[in-house]
């Protein structure tokens, strides 16, 4: 993930404002609707951009404002994500390494910790990064049938 400038930084937030509200002028859906696919967008940067906090502790709560953002597009007359929950008690499937040592009881003195985190970490790091191309993949969706540009294009991504 790369490092921005705090003026890089505020140009990309500004290229975010203007087309969500660019989107909000569309009327193929409704202000709810609009709002509901925001705070997804919202959400699903703040994973994006994340990740790395997310595989590591699992005190955070990127993983539920996904859920959250599902449950907006359902009462919003949205179809929900598939694969990702539509309750408040539902959750995400996707261990943190904190998670994964809890659950397996391993050590950080084991022989071995360091392939196990190794693997661990690939591993959390694939099934998020999946999770985030479904909701592109979603948002992608929803421009071709709304005639919105919600999903990111990557194209202001720098690696």
């Amino acid at each position: 993930m790369a490092h921005f400038t705090k003026e890089q930084y505020q140009r990309k937030s500004e290229s975010a404002a203007i087309r969500m509200h660019k989107n909000a002028e569309n009327n193929a859906l409704t202000d709810e609707q609009h709002e509901a696919i925001r705070y997804l967008c919202t959400a699903r940067h703040e994973l994006h951009s994340n990740i790395h906090s997310c595989i590591k502790h699992q005190d955070n709560d990127y993983k539920q404002n996904i859920i959250k953002a599902n449950i907006q597009l359902k009462e919003a007359g949205l179809q929900s994500i598939k694969g990702i929950g539509t309750d408040s008690s539902d959750y995400i499937d996707i261990d943190s390494i904190e998670e994964a040592i809890e659950v397996e009881g391993i050590d950080s003195d084991d022989e071995g910790y360091m392939d196990w985190y190794d693997d661990a970490y690939y591993r959390i790091f694939h099934e998020l990064e999946d999770l985030n191309k479904d909701i592109e993949k979603y948002l992608a969706d929803i421009d071709a049938k709304f005639g919105t540009n919600y999903c990111p294009s990557g194209a202001l991504r720098v690696m």
